[in-house]
């Protein structure tokens, strides 16, 4: 036996695409603590090859509003991972571990009410964005929000319905998905390139509808490390600085590996 027992179920998952899931979690008899949209929780399972050791565990952004009786992840299959190896067969109905404590300062906190936002991610990043922007719209946390999502065919555009809804509902948000390796063929109309594409001369503008003014601007970066370090070299040179807790900046980091 383990010394931390599975203390939660599956109450839901689909698979969006091939390598991606978004999976709901529920406690066992005890209540969710308090959290801020961007933090993170700690999932674990037991390791097959390893049977009464030491679960297996994962931490994952959150990206359901605080609020509810569940957690909900989105989540993306490493092949060379053990536990998202190990999570993979799981369906509805299966027990899983949930850490109680939830943790993490990839938040608005440090933000200034009213400022423009902008949200970058790759893959599955955009997850601590979902959780954010459920919990936020309409409540005046933001003057302008831009959401840019990278990923690589459309298929992996996770949360696109609800992004595109929440973003024709409110006049203050923009939501900008791009592909990289969608066949030219496809239906899709939207925008193509990296998200780096989106910040070459004028072109933020353009699509977003407010100028990237480092004055008004806090950018959020989250996912793809490579991304990250090229969006805050392209960004530095315009004002952009590294958020720290000894000296505040307009530019904050979230990597997933």
């Amino acid at each position: 036996m383990t010394d931390q027992p599975l203390n939660a179920t599956v109450t839901h998952r689909e698979d969006p695409f091939e390598e991606t899931a978004i999976v709901r979690v529920e406690p066992d008899g005890w209540d969710l603590p308090a959290f801020t949209p961007g933090q993170f929780a700690t999932l674990g399972l037991p390791d097959p090859e390893n049977p009464g050791d030491k679960l297996l565990k994962r931490v994952y952004s959150i990206a359901s509003p605080p609020g509810l009786p569940y957690l909900e992840f989105y989540i993306r299959l490493v092949k060379a991972g053990n536990f998202t190896q190990r999570l993979w067969p799981c369906e509805v109905g299966d027990s899983i571990f949930l850490e109680p404590r939830i943790v993490g300062t990839f938040t608005l906190d440090p933000i200034p009410e009213g400022s423009n936002l902008i949200f970058i991610s790759t893959g599955t990043g955009l997850a601590p964005y979902v959780s954010m922007t459920q919990h936020f719209s309409g409540k005046g946390r933001w003057r302008h929000l831009a959401v840019i999502h990278g990923v690589r065919v459309v298929g992996e555009l996770g949360y696109r319905q609800m992004l595109s809804e929440m973003s024709q509902a409110d006049e203050a948000m923009v939501y900008l998905p791009l592909v990289t390796r969608e066949p030219e063929d496809s239906p899709w109309t939207g925008l193509r390139g990296r998200v780096q594409s989106l910040f070459e001369e004028g072109v933020f503008e353009d699509h977003a509808g407010f100028p990237l003014d480092p004055e008004q601007c806090q950018v959020m970066l989250c996912g793809n490390p490579d991304m990250i370090d090229e969006m805050e070299k392209r960004l530095k040179p315009l004002g952009f600085n590294r958020h720290t807790s000894s000296e505040p900046g307009n530019l904050h980091f979230e990597r997933y590996w």
